[in-house]
């Protein structure tokens, strides 16, 4: 049954006691909307090179205005991206069925060429456009499109074989719905997910097993899962008149950084129309998914390597005159570490300039920094006004434990208080800790309330909601000119 879900020389990397094959746990280089996402890229590349070239080989030696070509070709790369991405060709589903949908690439493309042959009569360039040019780099570039998604889906098949690819899902509710939806997983080919087990709140009253994929607990065994990486995607498998239940088991979920869906109501594999739908979707509609799932988070991560490691050059200088500072000021580490949670509440260790006496700032039970607090250094004062204290997290972002901008992490004790006591406060970790944040820019900081805590949540919730690339560069331009001199720190 495990090989079944698998698919066709489709095997895991290792096997769960008692359960089917679990996948490897993938990094986000090897997702495959990473995949698709170079494909893009690739395909950029192609429309130019193909225009490029033929444009090279026919004017060559040649006297010809080159204003037209440049034109056309602009428009020939802005149409076949906007094109491909419309007709959904870089999509998982689209790339796994190849060559299932070479007719419709065809098609497709056909309808470009027309639309750019329209724009040319209109634009009175046809005349001073090659036809030779203009049809050879069309065909050119049809015949690498269909070549990149042959090579995209071996790419894909080859790290399905391995494990890298497979997705786990836990399936929730022990119901007929779920035997159907096994049964599907197990109908398709390839790419199909590894269903680790079943979870039920009601285990005392369901079977030992649907389908032959066994019942392993409660929600509490689903989130353990979760947290250890075993799970990446959630999907909900009940009646759609349990309406109250669903949405209980979503408010309890959401806070997790998986994908949850609700399975298709059991009607709806009675109707001719939704059999015929697109298989890809294995009978689900998605309700939650990662903040920085596919290509935001490929965006997310380079932002962090790339500012990262610019952030950490320019301040090397002056982190090695605060050090010296530090050293000189008072006895002890120049560096302080502490022990806070991470994306998916994981353990990390976040890295900061000692900004107190070591006797009362590490061995001492923990206590906020207030207003004018005696255990704080001279040099630390300043530190702390300045937020120059939170540069060595830098190398967290390295070390890709946590983020340029996100929601500030807090220690363990804060952490697990306000997690009991303020609503949504565990959905800060579906994403990674930054070193700056939307509630950070917003005035938020300082001592810890559990009032200001809340507007920090509210302020945390809506950046993992609305986040773009041009929302975290704002951030941090309100950081360097706004945070640093901030008069809630201290």
């Amino acid at each position: 049954m495990a090989d079944a879900l698998l698919g066709p020389g489709f095997e895991s990397s290792s096997t769960a006691a008692g359960g089917p094959p679990l996948a490897r746990r993938r990094g986000l280089f090897s997702d495959p909307k990473f995949i698709c996402f170079m494909l893009a890229i690739a395909d950029a590349f192609a429309v130019v090179g193909a225009s490029s070239f033929m444009l090279h080989a026919y004017v060559s030696g040649r006297a010809t205005d080159l204003a037209p070509y440049v034109v056309i070709s602009g428009l020939q790369l802005g149409l076949t991206m906007l094109s491909l991405v419309w007709f959904g060709s870089y999509s998982v589903s689209f790339i796994t069925s190849w060559p299932k949908r070479f007719g419709q690439m065809v098609y497709v493309f056909a309808a470009l060429t027309l639309i750019l042959i329209t724009v040319a009569f209109a634009a009175k360039l046809t005349d001073q456009l090659s036809r030779v040019w203009f049809f050879s780099s069309q065909t050119l570039i049809l015949a690498f499109l269909i070549c990149s998604r042959s090579v995209a889906k071996g790419v894909m098949k080859s790290l399905a074989r391995k494990g890298v690819l497979q997705r786990n899902v836990a399936i929730v509710g022990a119901t007929a719905q779920a035997g159907k939806l096994i049964a599907r997983y197990a109908a398709e080919e390839a790419f199909a997910p590894t269903v680790v087990g079943v979870f039920d709140d009601r285990a005392t009253r369901v079977h030992d097993s649907v389908a032959g994929i066994p019942v392993l607990g409660h929600l509490e065994q689903l989130t353990d899962m979760v947290r250890r990486g075993i799970v990446h995607h959630v999907v909900i498998a009940l009646p759609w008149s349990a309406d109250a239940r669903i949405a209980s088991l979503v408010a309890n979920l959401q806070a997790l950084p998986v994908h949850i869906s609700l399975s298709d109501d059991l009607v709806t594999h009675r109707l001719p129309a939704i059999r015929k739908a697109d298989s890809s979707t294995w009978g689900t509609v998605e309700i939650t998914a990662p903040p920085f799932d596919g290509v935001r988070g490929i965006i997310k991560v380079l932002e962090d390597r790339i500012l990262g490691t610019i952030a950490l050059l320019c301040a090397m200088p002056l982190m090695l005159v605060v050090a010296a500072l530090i050293r000189f000021d008072s006895p002890g580490p120049v560096i302080f570490r502490q022990k806070r949670y991470g994306f998916n509440n994981e353990e990390i260790i976040v890295y900061k300039f000692r900004t107190m006496r070591p006797d009362d700032g590490v061995h001492a039970a923990f206590r906020q920094a207030q207003r004018n607090d005696p255990r704080v250094t001279r040099i630390g004062r300043l530190l702390r006004r300045s937020s120059l204290d939170e540069l060595p997290q830098l190398w967290n972002v390295l070390q890709g434990t946590m983020s340029l901008v996100g929601p500030r992490p807090h220690v363990a004790e804060l952490n697990m208080t306000f997690a009991k006591t303020i609503e949504n406060y565990e959905a800060r970790h579906k994403v990674k800790p930054g070193i700056t944040g939307w509630a950070q820019v917003n005035g938020l900081r300082g001592e810890t309330t559990l009032e200001s805590m809340q507007s920090r949540v509210a302020f945390d919730v809506w950046y993992i909601e609305n986040w773009s690339l041009w929302l975290d560069i704002r951030i941090l331009f309100q950081t360097v000119f706004g945070v640093w001199l901030s008069k809630n720190a201290y």
